[in-house]
């Protein structure tokens, strides 16, 4: 209906907007650390290094870590849901390009010029352990918030079906919650499968998704024809 549609968009809203904020306050806490460092026992170490810029300054110049969340939105990271160890990954390249962004700056523009290279360095080290490990814990809280769960339909009631649930129930921080499978077989419709029902045909699925408040599906069917697939596609889409 027209009130679950705009459910579903408002909580996707409310998640993406709690993950950007918590991506911006795990960079700038990664950026402070990484000034103290610097600023404060490097310098008593090795006093040649000079003084460091105020930490605001380094905000400015850094056009208020913006460049670190452009990267992380095109890696798709609150657009997609990954396992953690796949969006790790993410993050170290989205990390990588922001941070070199930032030694750029460095050397092109003369107001960020005397920004502290061994900063920016310190920066990109702390944000590959520190990002995942928030962006983890900020999912759970989501998810007990009521903001992070996708209720999903699984198309595929056989093996391969089987072993995607138990992967989604492995990894709940993906936010996955079956509700039900969709298959073909009329040997398996109308049984249950991990305690949830098999329904179907696959040609009932925009019908299943209205009837059960589900918004995606998970294909679990890889002997499915192409041209069955893409015509799934459409029925969803449509």
């Amino acid at each position: 209906s027209h009130r679950t549609v705009l459910g579903f968009a408002w909580r996707s809203l409310i998640a993406a907007g709690v993950l950007v904020c918590a991506d911006w306050l795990a960079v700038c806490g990664c950026l402070a650390v990484s000034w103290w460092v610097r600023s404060r026992p490097m310098l008593g170490v090795f006093p040649t290094l000079g003084p460091l810029l105020s930490f605001p300054t380094y905000i400015v110049s850094l056009y208020g870590l913006v460049p670190w969340l452009l990267a992380f939105a095109d890696a798709r990271l609150y657009t997609q849901r990954k396992l953690f160890w796949g969006e790790t990954r993410d993050v170290l390249r989205a990390s990588t390009v922001a941070a070199l962004f930032a030694v750029f700056l460095s050397f092109a523009d003369h107001t960020a010029a005397s920004l502290s290279r061994l900063v920016i360095a310190g920066v990109w080290l702390t944000t590959l352990v520190v990002i995942p490990i928030v962006r983890y814990n900020t999912k759970r809280l989501l998810l007990k918030a009521g903001v992070w769960g996708k209720r999903v339909l699984i198309v595929g009631a056989g093996e391969t079906g089987i072993q995607m649930y138990e992967r989604i129930h492995a990894n709940p921080v993906l936010g996955y919650e079956p509700v039900a499978f969709v298959d073909d077989d009329l040997g398996r419709r109308g049984t249950q499968q991990e305690g949830l029902p098999v329904c179907g045909p696959l040609d009932a699925i925009p019908q299943l998704a209205q009837q059960l408040a589900v918004k995606d599906v998970v294909v679990a069917m890889p002997q499915l024809p192409r041209e069955r697939l893409l015509h799934l596609i459409s029925l969803c889409e449509g």
